[in-house]
């Protein structure tokens, strides 16, 4: 400041009007002070004094300068005042008034924001003019244009509302043509840059402080035109307004901000409550305030389908925040009662009618549309578009691909599926549950997977196949069908979208899509029908794709340009909402490349905060069951998933990440590093090269300079995933035989992968098509081409051909492991049709009551036998749980599936009356033994028809049903307390309506929005 009044002087041309005083109020934000000072010294007409209201703590002792002027002129003399504390600008301006003492010839106030300048040397002088021609008016206000020199209108004063408001009527941001220089009377102006006359300002006592900053103006002016005053807006006179704290350049202390971070959508929408409800009486606050209740929910899913969630929240709080507010605007609504000596009825002329409002409102929405849509010439439009047909030709052919593959490794269970049948493998167990019974076991504390039921965190899994039920309207087994045969086509073009945040050359991200699915193919994910993978492979590479994109750190085609989006961050979130659902072991990787993305990312950090919350949502009981049992070894069921334990699934064991990758791929556990160059093991060997070979080109990715931050955030992904997957190996997650049962490896492995085809992705560069609005001609290069383009066109020409060999390599791996994952196919691995089920007249026990339960038993040799609680026609994927298997390694068996065992091992010795009664007394109404034609098999069903209470009912080629006679059919059946104490316990309906409107506000956040007039890339 001290330097702009050592260079300004009062010159002869200059005048000085004795009747008024300029108040300038200054924050910890100075970077627009000096400017506007220097265009306040530079007006023709200068006010006598210029006071300084400093809101800082820094000096508060008054202080006083003067600008020299000529002998023959009045000096302006310049005050600095202290204001610390105030929380407004009307507040700045009546303790810069108590401190500064102005002279008693001071009539009038003129009031500046420290970002609030004049825009031309008159504006002053302007302003007096007009003011000496309606000398009745108490507060004269100036057009508000942009701080810079572009002609942009922010408002030209405002007029009232018949719905308690104002309507500047003016589109914020369009050009100043002087299409609004005749306007006078209005209801309001801003304050800043306003003359105000001082005995007015010191009758209504200034602005209210309580209501808020951006709406003192309108309170002030409101209560100037109830008592009978008038408010002009001189046109001619033009404040160019920088609106830092109302654009996000400064946060609600004064405190500097860069890139428009500071948000102030709370402040406008508690202005516009508030001038609301103390624009009407007392007796109508309450009635009101519940409408606005009311409201403020549409506004809500209003915000959120125009994707602003910020906004949305601050509008769903208002009224809470106004509650909070009301005891102060009582005296507010006082103030304004005190001085309604007319209405607005009387006031017509500043009252904008409804039509002008709707039209106001209807401009400026298509005003903010044409701002956020770019705006590109016909032939960029053309070339935009005939790259995305060509996108969408690639991408369908990939999936054709991919779907074809699918079909064929299980061409006999698709048989099966469109007849009605089912299918089912060694992983993957059928069901004939109902959607009913889906839903309970997905949404309670309570699982039959010991047989009689226990109670126990649902799996997660569940959520995913019940929302894969909803779109075939409840038929679970052909949901199952669909996440099976859709799973190829779906990776594929998920791996297509991720690739196409590095690349945008379309070979490139088919045979990259094409790679990462028969990935799925390789580890036997499609012949095993292991559902937890893949819906892995299906959202995980979508949800890295929508993070990039949720940031703005993607590439585009050459005419548009990437930008931050909040739908693309919903997006994001459902897709890792169904990843850790199907696989919650990756909550422990993703939770490092969470730290690691918010670091690397250059900005809209908030973006990523959104994404863990839905997926947190769904995890809820398995998380908080973790922590409270920790003690207990729960942290286990973290690391399993929804696929039974197998013969052949791994023991738990301290194995290296390469012996844990060939046994994935599915080669001997055995192999070794010097067995690989053997014959027998060329597939091993081919494999491991291959794997090399992407580790190698990934690894290159480090060291290109337009992907050093992108390459570092996917190698973290890499390394998490590889010390997940040896994690996972030496966990154990059920016990077995022949020791306990490790942790699935798999989701690590696929974490890793994703990483490192996407560093492959990165080595191919951005391969854009380059848009020229110019037409092509033919030209002789040789002689057009200079010796500088020469080089140029020869490293072009150098990247196309490496990017052709990089396609043929990942061709190479595609054909390479294709025929691995056939191979396993072939050999045996994959799913094949349920053909027998249990008898009708055993389904129709099931179905007569919920509590009824059949025991399934197999021989599998002379002493050994398997047992089995059923509740449907098939036995049931949703009675598997994790978390009980993970309870059995640490507690070992319970009783109930103790007694099971010592009876069932009973009678496959000889028949036994008690073993009968023990089953009965469990609540089991049938025993069911599949046909086999060996002896143990037969020695069962004899030694169970030989014992007391039991009836063969039916015995075929499937197998024998024997019913298990009681004297109370009527009682029959297993305890049923502890389910219904799950289903209505009030902690299961709060999570449950807690994660449904979740993910309900994230579904609408994520809904494509439709542009009329937008330009679609």
């Amino acid at each position: 400041m001290g330097g702009v009044l050592a260079e300004c002087r009062v010159s002869a041309e200059q005048s000085v009007e004795p009747a008024v005083a300029a108040i300038i109020t200054v924050e910890d934000d100075r970077r627009f002070l000096s400017r506007t000072l220097r265009s306040v010294l530079n007006q023709t007409v200068l006010p006598s004094v210029i006071v300084i209201a400093d809101c800082t703590d820094e000096g508060q002792s008054a202080t006083k300068t003067t600008v020299s002027a000529d002998s023959s002129m009045q000096n302006v003399e310049v005050r600095l005042v202290g204001a610390a504390g105030a929380s407004s600008f009307g507040q700045a301006v009546r303790k810069a008034l108590d401190n500064a003492y102005l002279p008693t010839t001071v009539r009038s106030l003129w009031l500046l924001h420290d970002d609030s300048r004049p825009r031309d040397a008159s504006c002053l002088e302007t302003m007096l003019e007009a003011w000496r021609n309606a000398p009745t008016a108490a507060v004269l206000g100036c057009k508000q244009v942009g701080w810079d020199e572009e002609e942009t209108l922010h408002d030209v004063g405002c007029y009232a509302t018949t719905n308690h408001g104002v309507a500047s009527l003016v589109v914020d941001g369009e050009p100043d043509q002087e299409q609004y220089d005749a306007r006078q009377d209005v209801y309001m102006v801003d304050l800043a840059g306003a003359l105000v006359s001082l005995p007015v300002w010191r009758t209504l006592d200034g602005t209210d402080q309580a209501m808020g900053e951006f709406a003192e103006s309108a309170d002030f002016c409101r209560r100037v035109c109830l008592s009978g005053g008038r408010v002009l807006v001189v046109p001619k006179s033009a404040i160019a307004h920088r609106r830092a704290r109302f654009e996000g350049l400064r946060t609600h202390d004064g405190e500097p901000t860069r890139h428009e971070s500071a948000r102030v959508s709370a402040d406008l929408i508690d202005a516009r409550e508030r001038y609301r409800f103390t624009d009407i009486r007392l007796a109508l606050w309450a009635p009101m305030w519940v409408w606005r209740l009311l409201v403020s929910i549409v506004l809500f899913i209003r915000q959120l389908v125009g994707k602003r969630p910020y906004e949305a929240a601050c509008e769903l709080g208002a009224p809470w925040r106004l509650l909070l507010a009301m005891p102060r605007l009582m005296g507010s609504r006082r103030k304004v009662a005190r001085q309604s000596t007319a209405t607005l009825r009387q006031l017509t002329v500043l009252v904008a009618r409804r039509d002008q409002v709707a039209q106001w409102r209807e401009r400026s929405a298509a005003f903010a549309d044409s701002k956020n849509v770019p705006l590109l010439s016909p032939l960029a439009v053309a070339h935009l578009r005939r790259q995305r047909r060509r996108r969408l030709a690639w991408a369908a052919v990939m999936a054709v691909l991919a779907f074809v593959a699918g079909l064929l490794v299980n061409l006999d269970a698709w048989k099966a599926l469109v007849t009605g049948g089912s299918f089912h493998s060694s992983t993957l167990v059928a069901s004939a549950a109902s959607w009913r019974q889906l839903f309970e076991s997905a949404t309670s504390a309570y699982t039959y997977a010991d047989g009689l039921g226990v109670a126990a965190p649902p799996s997660p899994f569940l959520l995913v196949l019940l929302a894969s039920s909803a779109v075939t309207l409840g038929h679970v087994t052909v949901a199952i069908g669909l996440m099976v045969f859709a799973a190829a086509p779906l990776s594929a073009l998920s791996f297509w979208a991720l690739a196409g945040i590095f690349t945008r050359s379309n070979p490139i991200r088919v045979v990259m899509g094409l790679l990462w699915c028969v990935f799925g193919g390789v580890l036997g994910l499609y012949s095993q029908g292991n559902l937890p993978m893949l819906t892995v492979m299906v959202f995980l590479p979508a949800a890295m794709a929508f993070a990039f994109r949720a940031v703005g750190m993607y590439h585009t085609e050459d005419v548009v340009s990437a930008t931050a989006s909040v739908q693309s961050a919903a997006l994001a979130s459902l897709c890792m909402m169904m990843v850790v659902a199907a696989e919650p072991q990756l909550v422990l990787p993703l939770l490092v490349v969470f730290a690691a993305f918010m670091v690397l990312v250059r900005s809209h950090r908030i973006m990523l905060l959104l994404i863990p919350v839905p997926g947190a949502f769904a995890l809820a009981p398995t998380l908080l069951n973790v922590v409270l049992n920790l003690g207990d070894g729960s942290y286990r069921q973290l690391f399993a998933d929804m696929n039974p334990a197998s013969g052949d699934a791994s023991t738990v064991s301290a194995s290296n990440l390469f012996s844990l990758t060939l046994h994935a791929f599915g080669f001997g556990p055995g192999i070794d590093l010097r067995a690989l160059p053997s014959t027998a093991n060329m597939g091993a060997l081919l494999t491991m090269l291959s794997l090399v070979a992407l580790c190698v080109i990934a690894a290159c990715a480090l060291l290109l300079p337009f992907a050093l931050r992108v390459s570092r955030m996917m190698w973290v992904i890499v390394v998490a995933g590889a010390f997940e997957t040896l994690l996972a190996a030496r966990m154990a997650v059920a016990p077995a035989q022949t020791g306990a049962v490790a942790g699935t490896t798999l989701p690590g492995l696929a974490f890793v992968m994703v990483g490192m085809l996407a560093c492959v992705c990165m080595v191919a560069g951005r391969a854009a098509k380059p848009f020229s609005p110019l037409v092509s001609r033919e030209v002789d290069h040789s002689r057009a081409i200079g010796s500088k383009d020469r080089g140029h066109y020869a490293r072009r020409n150098l990247v196309i051909v490496a990017r052709a060999l990089l396609v043929l390599l990942l061709a190479a791996c595609v054909a390479l492991w294709g025929a691995i994952g056939g191979v396993r196919a072939y050999k045996g691995e994959r799913l094949v049709p349920q053909r027998y089920e249990l008898p009708l007249i055993a389904q129709d026990y099931l179905a007569s009551g919920d509590g009824h339960r059949i025991l399934a038993l197999r021989a599998d040799s002379s002493t050994e036998v398997s047992f089995s609680s059923m509740r449907t026609a098939r036995g049931d994927l949703i009675d598997y749980s994790p978390s009980v298997s993970a309870a059995h390694v640490s507690t070992g068996w319970d009783r109930t599936s103790q007694t099971i065992a010592a009876s069932s091992a009973t009678l496959l010795q000889h028949n036994d009356d008690d073993a009968i009664a023990k089953i009965v007394d469990l609540g089991f109404g049938g025993i069911y033994i599949p046909y086999a034609p060996d002896s143990a098999s037969r020695s069962l069903v004899s030694n169970i028809l030989a014992s007391d209470g039991t009836q063969s009912v039916v015995s075929n080629e499937s197998g024998t049903y024997i019913r298990l006679t009681v004297d109370d059919t009527t009682t029959q059946g297993i305890d049923e307390s502890g389910e219904a104490q799950a289903l209505h316990s009030p902690w299961r309906w709060a999570w449950l309506w807690c994660m449904g409107i979740v993910t309900i506000l994230y579904i609408v956040v994520a809904f494509p929005r439709i542009r009329r007039n937008g330009v679609k890339a």
